[in-house]
């Protein structure tokens, strides 16, 4: 896909958060920085995938399956292109995920709990 800008981009790609039984801590708070990938973007959606696959690349391969959380957040200001930050943040509980996005110039942020124990198909 090209973007407004002429540059090629991938809309689909699996951002790996976590691995299989990888020991997390309840409480434990995790932070990744993405980019809008069309300068001219004002509404970024966070979709929430899973895969028992250590190799997944794209969220449409056979085994990954959706989960079903979207976060939208607000990034009004375009001033920087694909130059924005955008955070990640995940705080861990027993059986949810509190995820967070928040746009860094805006301080716009919006707040989601991810369920552990339920897949949607």
């Amino acid at each position: 896909m090209t973007n407004a800008d002429g540059i090629l981009t991938c809309d689909n790609l699996f951002s790996r958060l976590v691995k299989i039984n990888e020991v997390i801590k309840i409480g434990e708070v995790r932070k990744f920085m993405f980019h809008p990938s069309d300068s001219r973007q004002t509404a970024i959606y966070f979709k929430m995938y899973v895969t028992e696959a250590e190799d997944a690349k794209y969220v449409d391969e056979p085994h990954v399956q959706k989960e079903g959380t979207v976060i939208t957040i607000d990034s009004p200001d375009t001033s920087k292109g694909c130059d924005r930050e955008l955070e990640l943040r995940i705080e861990f509980g027993g059986t949810e995920m509190k995820v967070s996005v928040i746009d860094v110039e805006s301080g716009n942020n919006q707040t989601s709990h991810v369920d552990l124990l339920t897949v949607d198909d």
